[in-house]
């Protein structure tokens, strides 16, 4: 039943064309929410779940027994770009993908290199389907265009604009490592207090939200990046200091801190943070509560 999804994936079960016996194959299939309800929906058909990130994909299994057990689901630690059917597998009928960031429009080279390994893992009809519509888009794939002939254009240079230079010069592959691990690196690199405290709050962030999206955001020359935890929005931020692990809730000021964990930022009319020193720990359970009501808050906005 479709109460075991949040309101964001519920929107895109509801609008996937599944039918009994379908083959469907989900890109970034994270926890594998929505991977186990496609697979209560289409009988005696089979979802593959691929995920980049071998940590994603444990937890999948480990949530997924049931359907795995049975033969109506398979995960694998994959990435889109580098995906091939193994020797014998069938093709898939359906692929869908949510908040893929090879396959978000932002990175052309990867992008289309995506396309060819998903148009190849699809039957000739088969149909692949992205977030960015109302809630999905259908994507034709090479394959299914028509054939034009197209002029070759003259490159020209660019000028190289200030404060870019370290995303220019970083490969494709290179950006796109699964979020996931560079916060587990980014745990293991501060080796202290501070590691063990933001490694506890996400944690706690997962059990409050299965959904949860773990996302790197504002890399910089200066600044290596930042853990970001969305659902629906960025929930909250995670940054480390030289004295103090600081959790940011993008929409703070909204949201009613009974347990009053906020302790920063508080004159800010949008923001609220928790700063967490050596030796303090904030009380799970309210900590859980605040997280949950961000994530009610950020879908309540979207309706």
């Amino acid at each position: 039943m479709t109460r075991r999804l949040s309101p964001r994936l519920r929107e895109v079960f509801g609008a996937l064309p599944l039918e009994p016996g379908l083959r469907v194959l989900e890109v970034g299939c994270g926890p594998g929410a929505l991977a186990r309800e496609i697979a209560r929906a289409i009988g005696d058909g089979y979802v593959l779940g691929i995920d980049r990130s071998a940590r994603t994909i444990a937890q999948a299994r480990a949530a997924s027994r049931e359907e795995i057990e049975a033969g109506r689901l398979g995960l694998r630690q994959a990435a889109v770009e580098d995906f091939e059917l193994d020797s014998g597998e069938a093709p898939y009928d359906i692929a869908v993908a949510i908040r893929v960031g090879a396959l978000d429009g932002r990175h052309p080279g990867l992008e289309a290199r995506a396309h060819r390994r998903l148009a190849a893992a699809l039957t000739r009809g088969g149909r692949l389907f992205i977030d960015g519509g109302a809630p999905l888009r259908e994507v034709r794939l090479a394959r299914d265009l028509p054939k034009t002939k197209t002029k070759t254009k003259t490159k020209t240079k660019t000028k190289q604009e200030p404060g870019r230079r370290l995303e220019a010069t970083m490969s494709d592959r290179e950006q796109y490592q699964p979020a996931s691990d560079l916060i587990s690196r980014r745990i293991a690199d501060l080796g202290d207090w501070r590691g063990k405290t933001l490694a506890r709050m996400r944690a706690l962030i997962h059990e409050a939200d299965p959904d949860v999206v773990e996302e790197w955001k504002w890399v910089k020359p200066t600044n290596p990046g930042t853990p970001v935890w969305s659902d629906g929005g960025i929930i909250c931020t995670g940054e480390c200091y030289k004295g103090v692990v600081k959790l940011t809730f993008a929409k703070g000021a909204s949201l009613k801190d009974p347990a009053r964990l906020f302790n920063a930022s508080l004159e800010g009319r949008v923001r609220r943070a928790i700063d967490i020193r050596e030796g303090e720990e904030v009380d799970a359970a309210a900590f859980k509560a605040l997280v949950r009501e961000a994530v009610a808050l950020n879908h309540a906005g979207k309706r």
